[in-house]
């Protein structure tokens, strides 16, 4: 379910236009979350638990995310490994950052429903809600370690909360996606259609035995026959 066997959209220019953007704004995402740990006197929330852990885990996600930016200009990595790797990392650095700050309710949770909204635009199919899934489990797996080990609130009413939240985003995306992927095939099918009929009328005027020529509005000549050919002196 995690590393699905069959993808079918055309992976193009867009999507990888697509995935270097999102490797672009998690690289800012994670050097605002670093310079507001260390640079900040007050850090709020963040890394409140276990602020050595937070800061490891923090340096690791962003050397990881240089290295996620450098990808596609430097090493031949398929579009959807990429995205598996990244996605998967993502979840798990997030999880383990809102760990150290106290779990749910530090607001590190809105990069995990961010993450799986961009998983469902980036990929077709059932992934997003293998994405969604993940990060439930391992958001449920937290709160569970966390009230079992006695280290922070019970709060397994808002991680629920979240889990809900995160497969309407999964959803949400999903039909979002096949509405857009419909769209673009019916494009590209009126588009196939319109130069199948254009080759047609070329082919039927290149068989009139009448002389005939097509100009556009500037007068440039588009296309004639062979038959305007032989009444030409």
């Amino acid at each position: 379910m995690f590393f699905p066997a069959t993808e079918t959209a055309e992976v193009n220019e867009t999507s990888w236009a697509s995935l270097y953007t999102l490797t672009t704004f998690r690289l800012f995402l994670v050097l605002v979350l670093v310079v507001m740990f260390f640079a900040a006197d007050d850090p709020g929330l963040l890394g409140s638990k276990q602020p050595m852990m937070f800061a490891w885990i923090s340096i690791a996600y962003t050397f990881t995310s240089i290295g996620f930016s450098l990808l596609r200009t430097h090493v031949t990595i398929p579009f959807k490994q990429q995205v598996y790797l990244q996605v998967y990392v993502d979840i798990t650095a997030i999880v383990l950052l809102m760990h150290t700050s106290g779990g749910v309710g530090t607001g590190l949770e809105i990069l995990l429903l961010l993450i799986v909204a961009v998983t469902g635009l980036l990929m077709e199919g059932q992934f997003v809600m293998s994405c969604a899934l993940l990060s439930s489990a391992l958001v449920l797996l937290e709160q569970t370690y966390t009230d079992f080990t006695g280290s922070g609130f019970s709060a397994y009413s808002q991680a629920g909360v979240l889990c809900a939240a995160l497969f309407a985003v999964a959803i949400f995306t999903l039909f979002l996606s096949r509405h857009q992927r419909a769209s673009e095939a019916l494009a590209a099918q009126k588009s196939l259609a319109l130069e199948k009929a254009s080759e047609l009328n070329r082919q039927i005027v290149q068989h009139m035995e009448q002389g005939i020529v097509l100009v556009d509005d500037e007068g440039t000549i588009q296309l004639f026959n062979q038959g305007l050919m032989q009444m030409m002196p």
